[in-house]
């Protein structure tokens, strides 16, 4: 990554706003340095600095109960997935990790301090009181407190907030990691997107905007989800574990459970989105990545085809035709990627010539995500979400360019495109 540079054993200090950029103080072993970015990212975890800098404040609860986390390099468990105990006198769950680790965590009880559980002699205990690991090396052993709390401003001008610096969920629905990524890849694109001069800098303003609703319904996900995985009682712990091995005589309602379908998905109803009323229902949503036949045969990810701009995506029998009426188009997006995708039950007409990449879903998978999608033209922002949607009829197509040109300059006039490095993010 040559447009990187790491800065490993530096301490962060403080930021100064100016009127085009952040300049960041930092101590290393060398002594002090400022370095100045156009923006900052403060990924600095749950006692964030650069929060309490801006003057975030977190909302929700912490709860008094405390788990312990052990970290194995090794694992005899020979269950591959998830394993969650229902214990009301100690409920714990154990996960496997890359490269063969398994974490577990059990909950605490209340004269239990810190100290105490972090021993080695408490830890070896539990584990060989709840599987096979009693031997196994820890690599880490960490008490943590429960926290389902959402920072109320996760940007103060060139100031943005990300991850747990953002949000802290209780870790039973294991979406702490996954919402940070999810905020890296929304915030990525936009700065990336107003550095480069393509849209001006209110597009930064959509970040917050798109992210917080879904990262809240992910926070009560888990609260809903301890409230299983923590019985009060031995009666309520029967009736648990009764449901689950009840769900397990019916392939939907496990299928349900075990896939997680009941998550939340994200669904951005302002933002960087044109509201659809197109009658598809799919503007704002993650667009799925089914396995798309080339020519040759060649099989690929959706996903891959697009690139790391943005792209319009024609679906549909008439993929063709619908591509070449959008050509003509002005969405004031650049070099839009192009791409028309026929369902698996059609061949490519081979009196159409159309611009872009021309492909068949074997899968069905976009036919699956909205039956609606017979022919439709689709316009895919960098990080997969569908930022525009409209019929294949030149009219909508015209109406929906409109608009997404609206979009644009309600972002404000862009920025001279910068060639160097602007962007700074704080782990500290």
């Amino acid at each position: 990554m040559a447009s990187v540079t790491f800065l490993f054993g530096s301490t962060y200090g403080a930021f100064t706003e100016r009127d085009d950029r952040v300049e960041i103080s930092l101590t290393n072993a060398k002594g002090a340095t400022t370095i100045s970015a156009r923006y900052l990212v403060g990924c600095d975890g749950a006692r964030s600095t650069i929060r309490k800098q801006i003057a975030s404040t977190l909302g929700g609860s912490t709860y008094d109960k405390r788990w312990l986390i052990i970290d194995l390099a090794s694992t005899k468990e020979r269950l591959r997935q998830t394993r969650v105990v229902c214990d009301p006198e100690r409920p714990f769950l154990t996960l496997p990790g890359p490269g063969g680790v398994r974490r577990y965590e059990f909950m605490l009880h209340d004269d239990e301090t810190d100290e105490v559980a972090t021993s080695a002699e408490f830890v070896r205990e539990l584990l060989g009181a709840n599987g096979p690991d009693a031997d196994e090396p820890v690599l880490r052993r960490q008490v943590y407190a429960v926290h389902a709390r959402i920072a109320d401003k996760w940007k103060a001008g060139r100031v943005f907030l990300a991850g747990d610096a953002a949000h802290l969920s209780p870790p039973f629905a294991g979406q702490g990691m996954n919402s940070g990524l999810r905020d890296a890849q929304n915030l990525g694109w936009k700065l990336s997107s107003v550095i480069q001069g393509l849209i001006g800098p209110g597009l930064l303003d959509t970040y917050q905007a798109e992210r917080a609703p879904h990262a809240k319904a992910l926070v009560q996900l888990s609260i809903n989800i301890g409230h299983v995985m923590m019985p009060t009682s031995r009666a309520q712990a029967w009736l648990t574990q009764t449901a689950f091995s009840l769900m397990k005589l019916t392939p939907r309602i496990k299928s349900y459970f075990v896939e997680m379908k009941y998550k939340p998905k994200p669904f951005y109803q302002t933002g960087f989105v044109v509201p659809d009323d197109s009658g598809l229902r799919i503007a704002g949503r993650m667009l799925p990545q089914p396995l798309i036949e080339l020519a040759g045969p060649k099989m690929i990810l959706l996903d891959e085809l697009f690139g790391p701009a943005f792209a319009l995506l024609a679906y549909g029998p008439n993929a063709q035709a619908t591509l070449n009426s959008a050509a003509s188009q002005d969405f004031t997006l650049g070099d839009l990627r192009k791409v028309a995708i026929l369902p698996s039950d059609y061949n490519a007409d081979p009196d159409i010539v159309s611009p872009g990449v021309m492909g068949r879903d074997v899968s069905d998978g976009l036919r699956k995500f909205q039956p609606a999608m017979e022919d439709c033209l689709i316009l895919v922002r960098p990080d997969r979400y569908i930022a525009a949607a409209a019929t294949a009829e030149p009219g909508a197509i015209a109406s929906m360019a409109a608009k997404v040109r609206a979009l644009v300059e309600s972002a404000g006039a862009p920025h001279q495109q910068i060639h160097s490095s602007q962007i700074s993010s704080s782990a500290a």
